[in-house]
Parts: structure tokens; C-alpha cells; sequence
């Protein structure tokens, strides 16, 4: 199993259906090259060695590239059940050890699901992946803020502050262990955790637009809200100051993964109103081709030139901005879930390389058509290959989703959490109620947890009960 991890993406190349006309302006040109090396800068994620790869009802090459794609979009979308997917076809091994270096060298997964994953402690299973994955981890030598770039580089910290919290704990026990002189310095070890928490706290503070620049934190606002946080004593100023410099030189981000990229091209979108950028979404090609509004009737091309944008589970259809007119690269026109969707190929006098999409409306019998054309063949066939893969792709996904919705409603108990009263009832498999307990009753106050809070201009230590964490989620 560890083997065809290790195996798991190569080096090729998404394919680019795109066409090119000896009448593109200049700012076209430019704008399709910035397009096709981004586009070109992508790897396809599939696993390398089939052969190797054993499964009851999939066994070809195609199949299984697509059964390993099945899993990281289920990752990004439901970690948990990724990972258990993932492992039950064989890519990963079922170990701690296994999934740590999954997480840490695959591409095609989502930082933010990596966090996500990591950060649930209610799971044994995912603390000791945790604990794998910053054992990973080198620090020695470094100094806080910088070591912490490099945690966070594969691991987006945000989110719930218990996952949170849970994420800076164990890189504050790794950088310990690593650099145990440092920890000298301090009267207790718990001031890592203290500072590498205010540490995410300044720099969502310097780097947030939602936040006024009058409101930000200020370097002495950050030596006066950590004073005494040393058992009572001060951290040293210059240790701070050079945190705060570090920090507003460079901010702490994630590296960057699929989801960055979609995130370029719907910042190129003017007039777009759908979401792109979320973790499951994966850009798969972009091809021009031009709309035909009757396959009868020849048409002028230019008129009609449209950059098709193909993603893991949506096709987004656009126009190029005449540069002088406005910032963006793109106006939408139109976007279409592949769920569902049909396609055929047509050929006549006007339109030698012509596609037709149908694709169901939503909350409707009908359906919607689209005839396009491609320039030639070789664009075409490169487009209708990665359409048909991509409609295989989302199709199978919603087969196991559906799987998995029955299985879940078919359970011996089904957990249902009560808005009214804050109540939690559990259902048994009949459906009556077996035990009712209060949210309050679960939670003990005895235990005493420390949450540092960034409002927009000062950051507070405070020390607070789990009720209290429970209002920052």
C-alpha cells in the first residue's frame, strides 16, 4: 500500500484544448499565454502504477487515475471520509505514519482539509496522524515565528478555535523538543503555545482586509497584550520586536495548492456571481472555442470566441475583456454543473468540429443546449477527452455519495442535534429516542484552557472554561 502512495501523482501535464486565430489582438495573445503557463504549471493527479493497484471492480488504467481523483475530491470535500476511502481502495496504508506522509508530499489536497483533518481531536486516530506530521518536522535552530511558516506552509491553520488550538499545541510540543535551549529561556513551556498562538492571531490581524488600517495592531499594542504571559514575567522585547518586524515583512501563508489556482481565475472574472474557489473544485483545462446560436447558419467566429473553463464538476463559459475597457481578463457568461450532462459531436458544411452539450436545468424536465466549435480536430478531441473524464469523474462521485447517504440512514443510531433547548437525542434504529441529555450537562468547567482573542486593535490573553471556547466556534 505504502508504494502506490509513493506513486500516487507524476509530472504530466494538464492538457490545454485551447486554439489560437492569426487575428488575435495583442492583449489576447498575452492573456492566453499567462493562461496556458498557469493552466501548464499543474499536475494531473492520478495513480502512476495501476498494475499495482488491486481492486474487485476497477482495474484499468483509466479507471483506477479516476478512482484516485474520486478520493482526493472526497477528501476535499469530507477529510474523514476521504481518508477512510482512500484506504479502502489501497492508495494509502492504514497507519498513522501512512496518512502523515499522504498529507505531507501528495498534491491534489486541500490545505485548508489537511487543518481540518488534523485539527479534530475528537478522533484517536487523527491526533496520532497529528503527532506524525509534525514529528515530520525539523525546527531546531529556528526561531518561533519562522518555524511556525514552515508548519503552516503545509497546513492552513483557521477554522474552529478548538482545531486551532489543537494544531498549535502540537507544533509548540515538536519546537520544544527541537530546541530545548530556547525553552530555558522561558519560566514555563506553555509560553510557546501562548506566543504561537498570538503569533496566528498578529498576523490575521496585519493581513486581514476586513480589518481598517487604524485598527491593526501596532507593535507596542503587541508588547503591552503579552506582557506577564511568562507565569508573570515579561517576554524579552527584542525576542518580540523581531517577531512583529518578521511577521510585517512577510506574511504567514499556506503554500499553494489547487484551490490557488482556481482562486486566480475567478479573480480574472468580471460579472460572476458563483463561488469557484472552495476546496473540492480542481481546474482541469481551458479551451477556446467558439458558440454556434444555430448549426445551420454560418456565423462570423469573432463574434462568438468563448474561453471555456473546465473544472472537476462545473464548466464555466467566458468572453475575453477588451483589455482598454476593463481590469479583468473575463465577463461570464455562462456556467453548467456536469452532473448529469450529455454530449455529442456534430459535423456539416459551417461546422466541421462542432459539440453539442445538454445538461439538465435545475427543479426542471427541461434541458439546456449549447452547440460549440472548435477550430480543429486535435482541440477538439483534446476537450471532449477531458469532458468525458470529468463527467465519468463527478458522476461516480455522486453514485458514492448517495452509497454513503443510505448507509448513513440506514445506521443503528443517528445522532440529531436539537436547536431548541440546545438538546442532543439520540435516535435509535427504529427512530425512538433511547437517552436525552442538555448540551451544559456534557461540558466540565474544570478544565481551563487558554484562547488568546484578537479583536481589530488589541489581542487578549485570557484564560476561559471550554463553555467559553464553545462561543468562538
Amino acid at each position: 500500500k505504502g508504494s502506490e502512495s509513493e506513486n500516487a501523482d507524476n509530472s504530466e501535464q494538464l492538457s490545454s484544448s485551447s486554439t489560437s486565430t492569426s487575428a488575435k489582438s495583442a492583449s489576447e495573445v498575452s492573456s492566453k499565454e499567462a493562461l496556458q503557463a498557469m493552466i501548464l504549471s499543474l499536475p494531473r493527479y492520478h495513480c502512476e502504477n495501476p498494475a499495482s493497484c488491486k481492486s474487485p471492480t476497477l482495474s484499468t488504467d483509466t479507471m483506477r487515475k479516476r478512482l484516485y481523483r474520486i478520493g482526493l475530491n472526497l477528501f476535499n470535500i469530507n477529510p474523514d471520509k476521504g481518508i477512510q476511502f482512500l484506504i479502502s481502495r489501497g492508495f494509502i496504508p492504514d497507519t498513522p505514519i501512512g496518512v502523515a506522509h499522504f498529507l505531507l508530499q501528495r498534491k491534489g489536497l486541500s490545505r485548508q482539509m489537511i487543518g481540518e483533518f488534523l485539527g479534530n481531536s475528537k478522533k484517536q486516530f487523527n491526533r496520532d496522524v497529528l503527532d506524525c506530521v509534525v514529528d515530520e518536522m525539523d525546527f531546531s535552530g529556528m526561531e518561533l515565528d519562522e518555524a511556525l511558516r514552515k508548519f503552516q506552509a503545509h497546513i492552513r491553520v483557521q477554522g474552529e478555535a478548538q482545531k486551532v488550538e489543537r494544531l498549535i499545541e502540537a507544533f509548540s510540543q515538536r519546537y520544544c523538543m527541537c530546541n530545548p535551549d530556547v525553552v530555558q529561556q522561558f519560566h514555563n513551556p506553555d509560553t510557546i503555545f501562548i506566543l504561537a498562538f498570538a503569533i496566528i492571531l498578529l498576523n490575521t490581524d496585519m493581513y486581514s482586509p476586513n480589518i481598517k488600517p487604524d485598527r491593526k495592531m501596532m507593535l507596542e499594542d503587541f508588547i503591552r497584550n503579552l506582557r506577564g504571559v511568562d507565569d508573570g514575567a515579561d517576554i524579552p522585547r527584542e525576542l518580540v520586536v523581531g517577531i512583529y518586524e518578521r511577521i510585517q515583512q512577510k506574511e504567514l501563508k499556506s503554500n499553494e495548492d489547487h484551490v490557488t489556482y482556481v482562486t486566480k481565475v475567478e479573480k480574472s472574472i468580471v460579472g460572476m456571481k458563483t463561488v469557484l474557489s472552495v476546496p473540492h473544485r480542481r481546474l482541469v483545462c481551458c479551451s477556446r472555442l467558439y458558440e454556434v446560436t444555430d448549426v445551420n447558419k454560418v456565423q462570423k467566429q469573432a463574434a462568438h470566441q468563448r474561453e471555456v473553463f473546465l473544472f472537476n464538476d462545473l464548466l464555466v463559459i467566458l468572453k475575453l475583456c477588451p483589455k482598454k475597457k476593463s481590469s479583468s481578463t473575463y465577463t461570464f457568461c455562462k456556467s453548467v454543473g456536469l452532473l448529469g450532462m450529455q454530449f455529442h459531436l456534430f459535423e456539416n458544411e459551417y461546422y466541421p468540429h462542432g459539440i453539442t452539450l445538454v445538461t439538465p436545468v435545475s427543479g426542471s424536465e427541461k434541458k439546456q443546449v449549447l452547440h460549440f466549435c472548435a477550430l480543429g480536430a486535435e482541440e477538439m478531441q483534446k476537450f471532449v477527452e477531458d469532458l468525458k473524464e470529468s463527467i465519468a469523474e463527478v458522476t461516480e462521485l455522486e453514485q458514492i455519495r448517495i452509497e454513503w447517504e443510505l448507509e448513513k440512514q440506514q445506521g443503528a443510531k443517528t445522532l440529531s442535534l436539537r436547536t431548541n433547548g440546545a438538546q442532543v437525542e439520540l435516535q435509535s434504529k427504529q427512530g425512538s429516542p433511547t437517552g436525552k441529555k442538555d448540551l451544559g450537562e456534557k461540558v466540565s468547567d474544570s478544565t481551563v484552557e487558554v484562547l488568546i482573542n484578537a479583536s481589530p486593535a488589541r489581542l487578549t490573553i485570557l484564560p476561559i472554561s471550554r463553555d467559553t471556547i464553545k462561543s468562538y466556534c
